[in-house]
């Protein structure tokens, strides 16, 4: 191993411009820089810079490490930039302090940690890539952006069969925070951010300036948005899988997500809580169906407050899918959503509305011709003739009107004002369905 460890580098520049270490360890531990540092396109199979200090600016440009610690560095108010750098292995930045602006433009990170990581003014992940195969192949957990974070471009995913996790498990974005895609062409993305097979939390994430939080030209999922509060984010262009028949996803794969999501969000309450606590957030966490339903009624709002009328009622549906679904599978005839459901679809679904009321409809026209009530239905030799008058018979009765014959009191008269009310009723319900879609 090559060290430096404890180092102290004067006010002149320091360069390691073009240096390689072929099959050694290189150690800069605990090294002071007081100077600008240039590790431009460096090449090191490992290089650790635990709690190093670099007081001026400072560049990693095209550097080349096959493992890296920055662990508690702390880098001055200058430039600090990464930009094309290549980090493999794991790239560690867990507890660093970025005081001036921060750039990634362009890197690749490999099971990269920024955990507890400190930028205080701007940082740049411009066509960053985010890829690994460990547990969480990115993790922001309890960060800290003081200025505007933006990753344009960037690209979060796992490889080698891993999905891939990105976890912002409770960072704190203080200021601006922009995700920005490629642009669609021919119904493509160029670059969705985010890997539809990936995982991401935002759970228990501080957003201080939500309506600065922003998603542009990005394919997300609602699961990834349990447990934020997203009335007031920003969604420019944005396609959500499973969602108005966007392929890649469906309502009962993102709840399954957010189950996946548990034992990992589990972790962090035990790193950070009582155990009186825990037991109450662990508990609160397995309720997928609850957390799901909160996350689509917030996405339902902030669509709804955008006029994005389409999608908040798509959103809005979810959300009573999960509701419903949060015991035995969603059979609870008992409960009056699920009739809401079956007859209307939460009045979001004006052709199931529509196709119930036929069947009230139609079928009570059937019913007629087998009860005295039309003896000439039930009798006429054409019945096509027949189901024609008791058609209209059951016209009039849905409709409210007065027919004639009128019922004998008995099983005739019960079945007409089981119609009399069912229809209306099912009526109402597609009205308010149309409603929904037109009223705006």
């Amino acid at each position: 191993m090559t060290t430096f460890s404890k180092a102290k580098f004067g006010k002149k520049r320091t360069t390691f411009e073009g240096a390689t270490v072929g099959g050694q360890d290189i150690s800069f531990e605990g090294a002071l820089f007081d100077g600008e540092v240039s590790f431009q396109n460096a090449k090191f199979k490992a290089a650790a810079f635990i709690e190093a200090a670099f007081n001026e600016e400072t560049s990693f440009e095209g550097a080349k490490f096959g493992w890296t610690s920055f662990r508690k560095a702390k880098f001055g108010e200058k430039r600090t930039g990464f930009g094309n750098a290549k980090l493999g292995g794991d790239a560690i930045f867990q507890g660093a302090c970025f005081s001036g602006e921060t750039d990634f433009h362009d890197s690749i990170l490999r099971d990269a940690t920024f955990e507890s990581a400190t930028f205080q003014r701007g940082a740049i992940f411009t066509k960053a890539r985010f890829t690994g195969t460990g547990e969480r192949t990115t993790d922001f957990r309890r960060a800290t952006f003081g200025g505007e974070v933006y990753f344009k471009e960037a690209m979060f995913r796992g490889e080698d069969g891993s999905n891939g996790y990105v976890d912002f498990y409770r960072t704190n974005f203080l200021d601006a925070a922009k995700f920005v895609g490629g642009v669609r062409r021919g119904g493509t993305d160029s670059n969705p951010v985010f890997h539809p097979d990936v995982q991401v939390s935002f759970t228990r994430a501080r957003i201080d300036k939500p309506e600065l939080f922003s998603f542009d030209t990005v394919d997300l999922r609602p699961s990834w948005l349990v447990g934020v509060d997203a009335r007031k984010f920003d969604f420019t262009a944005v396609k959500w899988y499973g969602l108005r028949k966007v392929p890649g996803g469906s309502f009962d794969d993102e709840v399954r997500r957010v189950q996946q999501k548990e034992h990992m969000e589990e972790e962090n309450v035990k790193e950070e809580t009582t155990e009186e606590d825990e037991t109450e957030d662990i508990e609160e966490s397995s309720l997928a169906y609850v957390r799901l339903a909160q996350a689509c009624q917030r996405l339902a709002a902030n669509a709804e407050e955008n006029r994005d009328y389409p999608t908040a009622n798509e959103f809005h549906y979810w959300s009573m899918e999960a509701q419903r679904k949060d015991r035995f599978h969603g059979f609870v005839p008992w409960r009056l959503s699920w009739w809401y459901w079956l007859l209307s679809g939460y009045s979001e679904r004006p052709l199931r509305a529509l196709c119930l009321l036929g069947v009230i409809y139609l079928g009570f026209a059937l019913l007629y011709m087998q009860l005295p009530l039309l003896p000439e239905a039930s009798s006429d030799s054409s019945f096509w003739t027949g189901f024609g008058r008791a058609t209209l018979y059951s016209f009039g009765v849905i409709t409210r009107q007065k027919v004639s014959p009128e019922p004998e009191v008995g099983w005739t008269q019960f079945f007409v004002l089981l119609e009399g009310i069912l229809g209306p009723l099912q009526f109402g319900l597609m009205a308010l369905a149309l409603r929904r879609i037109f009223m705006r």
